[in-house]
């Protein structure tokens, strides 16, 4: 686990990634946001866009078209959820809710190790897109953008009103798409579909 610079906000967690590069000696990559990784992901090829080959979002967090008019102070499990207990307790609720397999409850667990990051998911990450709107001027990243995604995510919908996936996909300058009809928030069943995508993606912009 990594400490968390200043407050994790997403653009926080992108200085502290281009800080790790500089440590390493390496000067551009190809970025990879997954769910909530989504945000500081695209704050990164924002922020650091000469360092970014390209960015994959892979079932993503998605901007927004406009501010939306209200925006809630916790999206997200509340903090009581970021438990053991709770967690297991209230599993069956979740698959139910977001159609994960039983087992993925075994990689979130124990969540003592991930407790501070999903308390900043919901508190600041899942939210800066939409409270910082005009910070995240999407037609200007020219950065290559590899989009995979499941039209049946239950948990970053691809489809408004719940979801901004579809919505947004013209704000993006230089995109490639990979869009299945299922699979769920973790694109089950695609992996060798998947696998392609991106091996294809980064021979074709490395």
């Amino acid at each position: 686990m990594s400490s968390v610079k200043g407050e994790g906000t997403p653009r926080e967690q992108a200085e502290a990634y281009a800080e790790l590069l500089d440590r390493l000696g390496i000067e551009q990559v190809f970025i990879l946001g997954v769910s909530a990784g989504g945000t500081p992901a695209i704050r990164f090829a924002l922020d650091f866009p000469l360092r970014a080959k390209g960015l994959i979002l892979y079932c993503s967090a998605a901007p927004w078209n406009e501010k939306p008019a209200r925006i809630p102070s916790l999206m997200g499990p509340p903090p009581i959820m970021n438990h053991d207990l709770p967690m297991w307790l209230a599993f069956p609720l979740y698959r139910r809710l977001y159609g994960m397999e039983a087992d993925v409850v075994h990689g979130m667990l124990p969540l003592s190790r991930r407790k501070e990051g999903a308390d900043l998911d919901a508190r600041i990450v899942n939210r800066d897109m939409a409270v910082n709107f005009e910070a995240y001027p999407i037609e200007e990243m020219h950065v290559p953008v590899l989009l995979l995604h499941a039209r049946d995510d239950r948990m970053a919908p691809f489809k408004g009103p719940a979801g901004q996936v579809e919505g947004s996909l013209h704000r993006y300058p230089n995109l490639e798409t990979k869009i299945f009809e299922t699979g769920g928030h973790l694109m089950t069943g695609h992996s060798r579909e998947i696998d392609a995508a991106v091996v294809e993606f980064i021979e074709r912009h490395k």
